[in-house]
């Protein structure tokens, strides 16, 4: 045999040698597998891309309206308290007789009644739920009109509903100080006269305790708005109201809501319990300084209670409700 074309078998043979080496020491990669189709999507787990064996994950079928799930759903935040309601306008009805739809009721279940220390449930689109206490018997429950949902009730003098997330079948859960990142509560209104109003508040107070009259008969709560029997002065001043272990302190901000002016109230905590508000978006003018307590569990609280100048136009209309973490991206 020719030595060069020796030389050059000898070459080809180490080669497809060496190739079928490498082949065969490759490592097996799992993969995650995406497949389109006329009628589904599908991801599949592949974890032998060799052979044709695929665990079918997830599948969005077109052909049945329908998402199929193989395996545990394990929803991130799936209980987590952040969660943002908007109140649009005829989203529900409660002016019918029997209601359109279902979605006020006691948490047993039974009809709404005006019965003091009473707690229902109201259920918005998406299944979002508030819960409404009434530490004074309030007749009528919260209706939607054309501008957001009017928590007025009865419009009697010293009446109120407390509205609250994170507790009792309400969305969300509660919020713990040192546990979870730095977190916040907004809600925004419209009042049409301000001087209706005897209180109307937003932010944050401890979970485990009923429906109160007044906010300092709970031990730590952390609020801003109209507060503290503001009477007919029109416009209305806006405080920030804190209690911290039982002490109580009032402070005015210096800054006032007008007839007919929607505004956004904003409580936020960081992550070491170190409170801070916003009106619209910015700090008030004179703010108050207080921290909680580590290991308090905070819920979301708006409390609406009129004041005796009462007449068709004093009603509260709250169109949105946002509970959030203030990082973005964060969801534990």
């Amino acid at each position: 045999m020719n030595k060069r074309v020796s030389w050059i078998s000898g070459i080809a043979a180490a080669l497809v040698l060496v190739v079928g080496v490498g082949v065969w020491a490759q490592p097996t990669i799992a993969e995650m597998k995406l497949q389109f189709y006329d009628n589904f999507i599908r991801l599949s787990y592949d974890a032998n891309p060799s052979n044709e064996t695929l665990t079918k994950i997830l599948e969005v079928d077109g052909d049945n309206a329908q998402v199929n799930v193989t395996g545990e759903l394990n929803v991130t935040g799936g209980i987590g308290p952040v969660y943002t309601i908007d109140f649009t306008p005829g989203e529900i009805n409660n002016t019918t007789t029997p209601a359109a739809l279902p979605i006020f009721h006691t948490v047993a279940g039974l009809v709404h009644s005006a019965a003091a220390q009473q707690l229902d449930l109201a259920t918005f689109t998406g299944g979002k739920k508030l819960l409404f206490a009434q530490s004074t018997a309030q007749t009528l429950p919260p209706v939607m009109d054309s501008v957001g949902l009017d928590i007025s009730g009865d419009k009697v003098d010293g009446e109120q509903w407390e509205v609250l997330g994170g507790v009792l079948g309400a969305s969300g859960r509660p919020f713990v100080v040192g546990v979870d990142p730095a977190f916040g509560f907004c809600a925004t209104f419209t009042i049409p006269d301000g001087s209706a109003i005897e209180d109307l508040t937003v932010g944050f107070r401890t979970y485990n305790v009923t429906n109160q009259a007044t906010l300092a008969t709970y031990t730590d709560y952390y609020v801003i708005g109209i507060e503290g029997g503001s009477g007919t002065t029109n416009p209305v001043p806006i405080y920030i109201t804190t209690g911290n272990d039982g002490s109580d302190v009032a402070t005015d901000t210096t800054m006032t809501w007008a007839d007919a002016a929607t505004k956004t109230l904003c409580t936020l905590v960081s992550a070491a319990g170190v409170v801070a508000y916003t009106i619209n978006g910015a700090a008030p003018t004179v703010t108050a300084a207080i921290t909680a307590d580590d290991g308090d569990m905070l819920i979301p609280t708006v409390r609406a209670e009129q004041a005796a100048d009462t007449s068709s136009a004093s009603v509260v209309q709250m169109t949105k409700w946002r509970v959030f973490y203030q990082s973005a991206g964060v969801n534990p």
